[in-house]
């Protein structure tokens, strides 16, 4: 599986974070393959439940541990993924342990298809658990039904033990009761193995104080006891049943009603450790689930006698009587209850409400269930009563029913027939409830007051007005709610009505609220039932709105008329016949007539005289269809004046609903300077649009995604299109099908957003038929007035042959730097094969083993490695690359190209060097190495005649606005500066000029190209960076380049030293044409714990390899053998198997690259030569690598 990492996390930092979450998860995790079935990858907790090894998981298939299935049926269940009609199927079956054993599980399976293979992924829950509980539950209950139809204690204690022996098995058991009130205890079954044979036995508990154990049991809780051997009976228990042997393992948990303890329940077993903590849980579980049952069955005795008892008295009573049990069971009613509903006691008791056809039962049990739970008494319920005859209305107080031990177990009920007075109460709240809704459905104010002003009545929507809840009006007078002065208006009118004694309207204001109000007010005298006047009755109507309403529509006819005469554009209203019915000031001025010579003249008068007989027929088609028309929505629209003049105008059109009729607004601006303007832009947009089209470069603009928006025919051709609308059409996105690596675009994109804009930036970009071509990006970002980015545009041009020829300079260049540096290399060789010969000289002449022979090596082995440095610095410097970009610290590059230097300078020439630790930039090393050599030798040069100092410095700088202007090349900012300072012959200003000019040299012929400089020049420009050169003949040359600092910083890890990584008996097949190498190779890796086959013919490996390609877990081969190259070698050994690992070791190669070696199916390249760590990582990170994508 391939894994895209988080932002700014590695990818194989993110892919180790995964499987320690994997590896950690407690579900059980598989992935296999979708063809094999075998398995690719199992996490510890599917080991760790099916007992099984990771190498031996590797070799299995889910067949293997899945008896339920066979592989047609396991094909069959995996078809729904296969053909994509399912996304995950989950299935529960069984899972066989390496041990035999059996567990349920739970499948989750789905299909994941990579890029170039499918593996079934399986997540997996154990569900024993689960299982475990649905068995506790379906067996609890069952034993819920059983003890419902139990009738003796003893009855369900053998229910009780039976279901106890189901879930945990006993050999030995005993179930007592216990009396709080006495502290005794009497058992009610007790079981043992008798000779062989489960029985009952005889208990010692019969109405005995409880043993400490039942004490602690009752006292406590349940407790478990786990013996050792030798077993022994501890103090204090009483023995039954086979006492030869004490029980092992004993469970005692308390049996409990609710929170009262009413016995316990011991089970026992004869086997060592037969009961865990989880089985005390059950057992517990098990205790409270029966306790209920017990103690009904133990309360129904006493039931039985106070029934008998309560007979007699309950007949007698003429009231309604009633007991009712915990399940509202009407266990006993009185003859009086038995006559209301013309029922026969038998037929009544035993039942419930409900089953007596009662549609009252839940109100019943409501109030049986609050006297139950409070145990107080509930008096005077007002409920109904179903009967025959139909519904009766009982009084009924409700009593808590209590045993002899102080539990309620019922409620006892006396109730009263209180029909025919409920009956009269209802009319009178049914003639009061009318009266309510009329005097509260009203949205007016309804009142009633005494003669003094106090309020007698009022409803809702009053109390709402005079701001009080109804409660706190009553009583009280309107000067205790509204200002004085409001309240004295009231009252008057009031005083008014009742000395008329006549209906009085009238319209009443004041502040109420803390506003001015008004109200319509109805007011009539109030009279008792002799007809004397005892104060008011009203209602008012708030007209506050309305009033302020007409007010408001007064105020906006005159925002109106404002607004139509000061408006921007002229308006005409028109009636549906097309005659001016208004205008505003702004018609007047823009038609050149006054008002009234417009009103009531025909609308197209207003219109050039060709157009008007066509303006009637649409008219009337608008009449028909009125709607609102917007400006714009009509081109070429002409207006004409008094003066016969005429002029191009937008109209929009609005109906409008009068009491006239329908009229049409028309809203009309004059567009003329707008028209013009329009015109001037037509022609600047033609004159640009040339421009777009001609231009020798190409332009484009992008979308912030990378989309192309617009491109002009020269990027059209450059990108092998034939037409903009072409490329339009192919929906590419640039980063992606353009930029031929996408890390130019993000690069470029950061640059324009950073700065706005960037000219020079080099980069590939692919054609439609594949091909790359090199261009040159100036760009800048476009963005809006609040200066938010919108879209990218730029130019474009093709510099792929000026980059060919750079190439050929540059490696022209090398070939020269190569040549001058020759002595000093092969000065070096020298030095580091002396080293090697002599001390291996002296190892021989030492005794095997010494301490002297093993520094001897030890020198040999790092004069060793410093010749491969040497070696990796020449071909870094002399290899053919593309310019690749990206983020460095150039002390690094610097430090490595002086060491290639140092030996290469002659020792009259002092070499002074100041290297310090530079932020990041971003540049290509290759062309960094070769300034730094261009530099160095042409100084060195400068110098060849006679003594002189080098001096090379690396530091960080600011370059200054006053710098900036002197090197148009710099702008101000960070920088790092690189120095090359020499003390040789000089140049004076002519030469200055010429230095960097293509063939340009002051040395003799023979000596030099003139292409060193030029070379430098043109990699700085490519750099975005500058050079600044300081001569004077016989004081020397300094040369300082400036490269822009980028904001990522690079950070050097430093190196942990680890163990050499080791095999695990991986079987690697090792190819090597150099005999020597073949044979060192294995050895080392033999070492390693690997087992090793060495072959110095890659023909005979391969067939080797043909023969058994399965015993192979790794084959590491050289590039350059006889017979077959390494590539041909890997891609014959890919055929036969493609899921090899392969790694290819070489001395050098000018085509196979890390990427190269990958595209072609290799996992890793190893260069010459390697020492053991090296060799030891390689393997290891091959075969521990989980996932591999060949490059395409």
């Amino acid at each position: 599986m391939s894994l895209t990492p988080p932002s700014g996390e590695s990818q194989p930092a993110a892919e180790a974070r995964l499987w320690s979450v994997l590896e950690a998860s407690l579900n059980e995790i598989y992935v296999f393959d979708a063809q094999t079935l075998r398995f690719e990858y199992v996490n510890a907790c599917a080991r760790r439940n099916l007992g099984y090894s990771a190498e031996a998981m590797r070799a299995m298939t889910p067949l293997d541990f899945k008896p339920e299935f066979n592989a047609t049926s396991f094909a069959a269940l995996l078809q729904p993924l296969r053909r994509h009609e399912q996304e995950k199927i989950v299935f529960q079956t069984e899972h066989r342990r390496a041990d035999g054993s059996r567990y349920p599980v739970e499948v989750h399976l789905q299909l994941v298809e990579q890029e170039d293979k499918a593996v079934f992924l399986a997540v997996i829950n154990d569900i024993t658990e689960r299982k475990q509980t649905k068995q506790r539950l379906m067996a609890f209950a069952r034993l819920g039904r059983q003890l419902n139809s139990a009738d003796q204690t003893e009855e369900a204690a053998r229910i009780i033990v039976g279901v106890a022996d189901e879930l945990l098995g006993w050999d030995a058991c005993t179930l007592a009761l216990y009396d709080a009130r006495t502290g005794r205890c009497n058992s009610v079954l007790s079981m043992d193995i008798v000779n062989g044979q489960r029985r009952e036995v005889a208990s010692s508990y019969v109405n005995t104080p409880p043993s400490p154990r039942m004490r602690r049991a009752l006292e406590t809780g349940a407790e478990l006891v786990l013996r050792e051997e030798p077993l022994a009976m501890g103090v204090g228990e009483i023995p039954f049943g086979d006492t030869s042997r004490p029980s092992a393992s004993l469970m005692i948990a308390p049996l409990r009603d609710g929170p009262q303890i009413i016995g316990v329940l011991s089970i026992q077993s004869y086997e060592l450790h037969a009961y865990t903590p989880e089985d005390l849980d059950t057992l517990q579980a098990l205790a409270d689930h029966c306790g209920g049952a017990l103690a009904r069955l133990r309360a129904r005795a006493g039931l039985e006698r106070q029934n008998a008892e309560l007979g007699m008295i309950l007949d007698t009573v003429p009231g309604i009587i009633f007991y009712k049990d915990l399940k509202h069971r009407l266990m006993r009613v009185n003859e009086a209850h038995a006559r209301s509903l013309g029922l026969p006691r038998t037929a009544i008791e035993g039942r419930t409400d409900a089953e007596l056809g009662s549609p009252y039962e839940d109100r019943y049990i409501s109030d049986d269930n609050e006297v139950m739970r409070t145990g107080q008494p509930k008096l005077g319920i007002i409920e109904p009563l179903h009967t025959a005859a139909g519904p009766r209305w009982l009084m009924t107080d409700k009593l808590p029913y209590r045993d002899e031990d102080g539990n309620i177990i019922g409620v006892v009920g006396f109730a009263l027939d209180i029909t025919e007075r409920k009956l009269a109460e209802e009319a009178l709240q049914r003639k009061q409830a009318l009266l309510t809704a009329v005097v509260e459905g009203t949205s007016d104010a309804v009142f009633a007051k005494d003669l003094d002003g106090r309020y007698q009545i009022i409803n809702t929507a009053g109390a709402l007005a005079l701001g009080k809840p109804v409660a706190e009006i009553i009583g009280h007078t309107d000067a205790e709610f509204v200002p004085l002065e409001t309240a004295r208006r009231f009252r008057e009118a009031d005083e008014a009505v009742v000395a008329s004694g006549q209906t009085q309207t009238q319209v009443e204001s004041g502040i109420m609220g803390g506003q001015v109000r008004s109200w319509q007010a109805n007011k009539a005298p109030m009279r008792d039932a002799a007809g004397q006047i005892i104060g008011v009755i009203g209602v008012a109507r708030d007209i506050t709105e309305s009033k302020l309403a007409e007010a408001a529509l007064r105020a906006s006819e005159e925002k109106f008329q404002n607004l139509f005469e000061s408006s921007p554009d002229a308006i005409i209203v028109a009636t549906r016949a097309g005659v001016i019915h208004t205008i505003n000031r702004l018609a007047e001025l823009m038609f050149g007539y006054t008002r009234a010579e417009l009103i009531g003249q025909a609308i197209e008068n207003l219109m050039p005289v060709a157009l008007r007989r066509g303006h009637v027929a649409l008219r009337e088609g608008y009449v028909r269809d009125p709607h609102v028309r917007p400006m714009g929505d009509c081109r070429n629209l002409f207006a004409r004046r008094k003066d016969g003049s005429e002029f191009p105008v937008d109209i929009s059109l609005s109906p409008m609903t009068t009491a006239e009729g329908m009229m049409v607004i028309s809203t009309i601006r004059d567009v003329t300077k707008r028209k013009q303007a329009e015109e001037s832009l037509r022609l600047a947009e033609a004159k640009y649009r040339s421009i777009f089209e001609n231009a020798v470069e190409g332009i484009i603009q992008t979308t912030m995604d990378g989309r192309f928006i617009t491109a002009n025919p020269t990027m059209v051709r450059l990108l092998g299109y034939g037409s903009a609308a072409e490329l339009l059409a192919a929906g590419l996105v640039v980063g992606r099908d353009v930029y031929a690596n996408p890390e130019d675009r993000t690069a470029m994109v950061r640059i324009l957003n950073e700065g706005g804009q960037h000219a020079g930036f080099q980069c590939q970009f692919k054609r439609r038929d594949g091909q790359l071509i090199w261009v040159s990006l100036t760009g800048r970002t476009v963005r809006d007035a609040q200066g938010t980015p919108q879209f990218y545009e730029g130019t474009c041009e093709d510099i792929t042959e000026r980059r060919q020829l750079e190439d050929q300079l540059r490696e022209s260049q090398k070939m020269e730097a190569i040549g001058q540096l020759a002595g000093g290399i092969a000065h070096d060789f020298n030095n580091i094969l002396g080293a090697i010969l002599g001390n291996v000289e002296l190892v021989q002449t030492m005794p095997p083993g010494s301490r002297e022979a093993g520094e001897c090596l030890e020198a040999v082995l790092s004069a060793s490695r410093r010749a491969g440095d040497l070696v990796k610095q020449i071909l870094a410097f002399s290899r053919r690359q593309e310019q690749k970009r990206q983020p460095l610290q150039l002390h690094l590059i610097v430090r490595e190209a002086l060491k290639l230097l140092r030996a290469s300078v002659p020792t009259s020439i002092e070499f002074m060097t100041s290297v310090a630790v530079s932020p990041t930039v971003l540049a290509d090393p290759t062309q960094i190495h070769s300034v730094t050599m261009n530099l160095c030798t042409t100084a060195w040069h400068a110098m060849k005649e006679r003594p002189g100092t080098l001096t090379v410095e690396l530091a960080e700088t600011e370059v200054d606005a006053d710098l900036a202007r002197m090197h148009p090349d710099l702008r101000p900012g960070r920088y790092v500066r690189l120095t090359v300072a020499d003390t040789g012959c000089g140049m004076d200003a002519p030469t200055l000029g010429h230095i960097f000019e293509p063939f340009f040299t002051t040395k003799p012929v023979g000596e030099g190209t003139g292409l060193g400089l030029a070379v430098v020049h043109g990699i700085m420009k490519n750099h975005d960076g500058g050079i600044v050169v300081r001569s004077q003949p016989g004081r020397g040359t300094t040369f300082t380049l400036y490269f822009p600092v980028f904001e990522a910083e690079v950070t050097e890890a430093p190196a942990a030293r680890q163990p050499i990584a080791r095999g695990r008996g991986e079987h690697i097949l090792f190819v090597d044409d150099e005999e020597p190498l073949a044979r060192m190779g294995a050895v080392a890796l033999r070492r390693l714990n690997y087992q090793v086959t060495a072959r110095t013919s890659p023909v005979d490996a391969l067939a080797l390899f043909t023969a058994q390609p399965a015993q192979f877990d790794l084959v590491m081969t050289d590039m350059n053998m006889p017979g077959l190259t390494g590539t041909e070698f890997a891609r014959k050994l890919l055929a036969i198997r493609p899921d090899i690992r392969l790694i290819l070791t070489t001395g050098y190669s000018a085509t196979v690259t890390e990427e190269v070696a990958r595209e072609i199916g290799f996992r890793a390249l190893l260069p010459k030569p390697y020492d053991l760590r090296s060799l030891g990582e390689a393997a290891q990170r091959v075969l521990n690598e989980t996932t591999f994508t060949r490059r395409p």
